[in-house]
């Protein structure tokens, strides 16, 4: 399989992505969660859940994101809201919304994140 000129750009964006650090990463990341590629997607809510706290201006389209079509981008999304804490409340009832997800994994998730948003 040969890469081509867009794989190399998206490449690139996500490297580029995961070199930022500290609030002003937010942005972008939450730009890329509406990447049209789902590993784009994915690496940008598990970077901003590993920013934890600092994240918290990404909450709404990290809400937005757990209604996303991969169940990998899901699971993310939601691990990330888990991770941001108590400032991501308001993520709480669509979260709960998420635990009738049809993904396993997402419904797991969404258990824990609600139990760490609310702690």
């Amino acid at each position: 399989m040969t890469t081509t000129v867009p794989d190399l750009t998206r490449s690139a964006y996500q490297n580029a992505l995961e070199r930022l650090e500290g609030k002003t990463a937010v942005p972008d990341l939450t730009r890329a969660l509406k990447d049209r590629d789902a590993a784009v997607r994915t690496r940008a809510a598990v970077l901003l859940g590993k920013m934890g706290p600092a994240a918290r201006a990404a909450v709404p389209g990290l809400i937005e994101a757990i209604k996303d079509r991969s169940d990998l981008v899901r699971v993310e999304a939601v691990e990330a809201l888990g991770k941001i804490g108590q400032e991501a409340r308001a993520a709480v009832p669509p979260l709960t919304e998420t635990l009738k997800d049809k993904a396993y994994s997402v419904r797991q998730a969404a258990m824990v994140a609600i139990r760490k948003i609310q702690s």
